[in-house]
């Protein structure tokens, strides 16, 4: 149906949420109010009821079910509906937040965009019709997660992009957040060997015969770690209500419990996954009639990804697959090689896509509930070139048709521009963990002409010849890999510094954009650096340059754990990054 919502910055429509509607709602009708004036000039007022006007635009279920629609039944946290009756508009969904993603959804067919929290793409229309029809939209993903800074520091942004999950830091009003308690490998948080070994060291994993203390996990058949688990549980769930997953989850290194009853179980299963479902399932059942909103979620990551044979997760259960060991050059359940790293230290515990993906599959069998820790940076190099924007799309569209339920992308969550594309990589992601299907290279082609201006294609080319450069010879890239790595050659260094460096002077009266321009080339001078400086020559004005380059662009650090002050100073003295 066509309607005209506005005529030379005029409009007969008024905006109508419930008086008694969450605040989500109410906070959903601003933002109608604030974008539908800024499209056209008109001035889209709202109340808590319809009055004298003739049209409206109702907001939320109250709104909607007041003005005469027949509501959609069974819309859950997040279905969003659109709807029209006469000339009405009906943007209403299911709550905490259906309701904020049907108006951000319908601002998202009139052409608007977030790319990041500065820079925007709103159409100006002040003759604005529309064609608007019955809309019923269920995101895939229940839980849509990502850690680049752009989305935690700005909850706002965060909403706007329809991300959920818990590194953000999105109000009540804005429809709340899925917040873990905490976010993960939590074994020392829950029990921590200072307070409990000395007495107790049958808590704790048994390692070739002795009980550890340093880089322990937890006896998982041990009762009293059962007792004294859930207690801890408790206690976070008192000082924080509004939790709603709860992660009991392994420690980040090995050493799994091998005493003979844990290892009766997981020789029983298969794998040592056996003793970590075992034992959350008895968490969940114990904790469930007192918090039956909340869900316990573990990994399935290095030793325990291998899924168990003859047991199954419970429903209140939550299981995170991680993907660490892939390749990241070629989409998942497509790839039959391994990341250089890993295949120079293969063990049982370590796999292939391949496996990876077998792995995805047999989860998904025996879970109801299976979210994936996924990873989009290299994180020994932040700065350096990781051509991944190709395989976004296939993998998320993977992973979903897989069964998997919600999603977390592990990025460079340290650096804003200048630490290789982060801005282009945090909206491509938002966009996929929404709509897995949507027309992504239209979604990237919009991002870059709106950020770079009349440099988009050469970033755009750029994009095309790092992917080339792996795609193309077959490599293998994971997410540790050095700045030698076999796509960084001298000649395909030297092409993309042409490519970034030609539009400079057409950005010259756009000085915004060529400070962006001039932030993309930043990871080309980090591998150029890592390249010539040795530690048997060090060239210190080379280095200092850089991190004086990186400073400027926002860049906090070059890879996971160290600052950037420690890793020039590291360079300085040694010649090399230490990384890890």
């Amino acid at each position: 149906m066509k309607l005209l919502l506005a005529k030379g910055g005029r409009t007969g429509y008024h905006i109508v949420v419930g008086k008694d509607a969450p605040d989500a709602d109410k906070f959903a009708a601003r933002e109608l109010a604030n974008f539908l004036f800024e499209i056209t000039g008109a001035a889209f007022t709202f109340s808590f009821e319809r009055g004298s006007a003739e049209k409206i635009i109702a907001v939320g279920q109250a709104a909607a079910a007041e003005a005469g629609f027949a509501l959609e039944a069974d819309l859950g946290l997040e279905t969003l509906v659109h709807d029209t009756n006469g000339g009405d508009v009906a943007l209403y969904g299911g709550q905490p937040r259906g309701t904020l993603y049907a108006v951000y959804d319908f601002l998202d067919g009139l052409g608007c965009r977030w790319f990041t929290p500065t820079v925007s793409r709103i159409p100006r229309l002040p003759d604005l019709e529309i064609f608007v029809q019955k809309k019923r939209f269920t995101p895939v993903l229940e839980y849509r997660d990502h850690n680049y800074h752009f989305m935690r520091e700005d909850p706002v942004f965060a909403a706007r992009n329809k991300i959920n999950g818990a590194m953000t830091r999105l109000m009540p009003e804005m429809g709340g957040r899925i917040k873990y308690g905490p976010f993960v490998h939590t074994f020392e948080k829950l029990m921590s060997p200072k307070d409990y070994f000395e007495e107790h060291p049958e808590y704790f994993s048994m390692v070739k015969g002795e009980r550890i203390s340093e880089k322990t996990q937890l006896c998982l058949t041990n009762p009293d770690v059962h007792k004294i688990v859930c207690g801890e549980i408790r206690k976070w769930l008192t000082e924080d209500p509004t939790l709603t997953i709860i992660s009991v989850s392994q420690n980040d290194w090995s050493n799994p419990c091998e005493c003979p009853e844990c290892k009766k179980v997981d020789e029983l299963t298969g794998s040592n996954a056996g003793t970590m479902i075992m034992f959350l399932n008895k968490v969940a059942e114990t904790l469930e009639p007192e918090y039956p909103h909340v869900v316990f979620d573990t990994l399935a990551y290095s030793y325990t990804r291998k899924t168990p044979k003859g047991i199954k997760p419970r429903h209140n259960v939550c299981v995170r697959l991680c993907s660490i060991e892939c390749c990241y050059s070629h989409p998942y359940g497509q790839c039959d090689g391994m990341p250089d790293i890993f295949a120079r230290e293969v063990t049982d515990n370590v796999h292939s896509d391949q496996s990876f993906a077998s792995d995805l599959r047999e989860w998904a069998k025996i879970c109801d509930r299976l979210y994936i820790w996924d990873y989009v940076t290299n994180f020994a190099n932040y700065c350096m070139p990781f051509p991944n924007f190709h395989v976004l799309a296939d993998n998320i569209k993977f992973l979903t048709a897989n069964s998997v339920r919600g999603i977390f992308e592990q990025g460079n969550s340290t650096s804003g521009g200048g630490a290789d594309l982060n801005e282009l990589r945090c909206y491509m992601i938002s966009r996929l963990l929404w709509d897995p299907h949507c027309d992504i290279e239209a979604e990237k082609k919009m991002f870059l002409e709106e950020f770079y201006g009349e440099a988009a294609s050469a970033v755009s080319e750029y994009i095309d010849l790092m992917r080339e450069a792996v795609v193309a010879d077959g490599v293998h890239m994971g997410i540790y890999e050095p700045p030698e790595f076999h796509h960084l050659t001298d000649a395909a260094l030297t092409r993309a510094e042409e490519i970034l460096s030609a539009p400079e002077e057409e950005l010259m009266r756009d000085m915004t954009r060529l400070v962006r321009l001039k932030r993309a080339q930043l990871p080309l001078k980090f591998v150029r650096m890592r390249h010539k400086v040795k530690p048997e020559a060090i060239d210190r004005e080379l280095i200092e340059v850089f991190f004086e380059l990186a400073k400027t662009a926002g860049i906090s650090r070059v890879s996971e754990i160290r600052t950037l002050e420690y890793s020039k100073n590291h360079l300085l003295e040694k010649g090399t990054l230490y990384t890890f």
